[in-house]
């Protein structure tokens, strides 16, 4: 992930850092290699509270273009001896995929026997098609076959899933923040107009055109409602100008991007999480989300499908379908009694995307892949 300096600290993308916050509690010291950008740090970004945590810079490099792709090579002789050099020291390695630097550290440690335990997550959609960039295939091509003592977790069950590939809920709560969300939403109920919500970066892969176009037909079909977006990006003023021409402006809100402390305002007040995406792993609004009883309309890719079905507390949709999103939204407005079930559903659900049961599920994952006691 991307790593920045502010203010002489260094801060990451804000999920992640999280994460590893709370698994670095698990073990000494923790070495992150990772790329340090010379950029302003995006408002998302937050540094780590753990002294054991040592980051470890290497310049970025890689992009949408294919001259950017070639820029790779210039750094990769700095990224093999950084990777080498950090593997010599460690009992265990932790790759996180896809991206350009666990691609390298992939390839090294074909070539190598220590450190003998070895655990990858791919954050990605492991059941990703053709579609998806060659590398991102590339690198879920070596987790499956040809890494040797490779324990790999993934989003999702899929079919033909290898011994060494374990399904993982992708964690993003405390259990207080599970705690004080109950709380605040003991009382809730649907009511109109209804309250839609979505979070993520503004861009078509998040599926912000789709969710325009849903907002679109709601409101032709004279369904009372308010959609709150909250993220921003390159494309948000194009965005902006679509729900203006469309007579969408006192409907569609946009409020950029929300400190993590003030979401909880919007989803308690939230009905409806509505995520249009054309790719994701398991995405972390919607367990935020459903720990304020807000019931996902969400894509059916990658592992969404299951984990909604599992649990019971939302819908998935093909992401193209905007009259699939437009009826299940109908019927929940109009059927409160299920929406009620969701919610319900969904609240119950919520303690499972907790970093305290995530860090249960690593300790077992050492227990039963290696028998290590953490």
């Amino acid at each position: 992930m991307s790593h920045y300096l502010q203010d002489e600290q260094i801060v990451g993308w804000g999920p992640t850092v999280e994460e590893i916050n709370h698994l670095a509690t698990l073990f000494e010291e923790v070495h992150h290699i990772g790329c340090l950008h010379s950029d302003p740090a995006p408002d998302s970004a937050l540094p780590y509270s753990s002294d054991k945590i040592k980051f470890i810079p290497v310049p970025p490099a890689g992009g949408n273009k294919l001259v950017d792709k070639f820029k790779i090579l210039k750094v990769t002789p700095l990224y093999i001896k950084t990777i080498w050099e950090a593997l010599n020291t460690a009992d265990v390695v932790h790759l996180r995929c896809p991206a350009n630097v666990p691609l390298i550290a992939l390839l090294i440690l074909m070539l190598r026997r220590k450190p003998g335990f070895r655990w990858a997550k791919y954050a990605g959609n492991w059941a990703a098609g053709t579609d998806y960039p060659f590398f991102f295939r590339f690198q879920r091509f070596l987790l499956d076959h040809y890494l040797p003592k490779c324990v790999v977790t993934i989003n999702g069950q899929w079919e033909h899933q290898k011994p060494h590939v374990i399904s993982f809920i992708n964690p993003c709560l405390s259990l207080s923040d599970v705690q004080a969300a109950v709380h605040e939403t003991q009382a809730k109920e649907i009511s109109s107009p209804i309250q839609l919500l979505f979070a993520g970066a503004l861009n078509e892969r998040k599926g912000v055109g789709h969710l325009l176009r849903i907002s679109d037909k709601l409101n032709q079909d004279n369904v009372p409602f308010i959609l709150n977006v909250l993220g921003d990006g390159q494309q948000r003023k194009a965005y902006e100008t679509w729900t203006k021409d469309h007579g969408l402006i006192e409907k569609v809100i946009f409020n950029g991007w929300i400190p993590k402390p003030e979401l909880k305002h919007f989803y308690k007040n939230a009905h409806i999480n509505i995520l249009p995406s054309e790719s994701e792993g398991w995405p972390k609004v919607l367990s935020e989300g459903m720990a304020y009883g807000v019931v996902p309309v969400a894509s059916a890719v990658s592992s969404i499908p299951q984990i909604l079905d599992q649990t019971k507390a939302g819908i998935s949709i093909p992401p193209y379908d905007i009259d699939g999103f437009v009826e299940a939204i109908k019927m929940l407005k109009n059927k409160p009694e299920v929406w009620g079930r969701y919610s319900k559903n969904s609240l119950v659900a919520a303690p499972e995307f907790t970093y305290e049961h995530y860090l249960l599920e690593v300790r077992q994952l050492f227990k039963s892949s290696w028998n290590i006691e953490l």
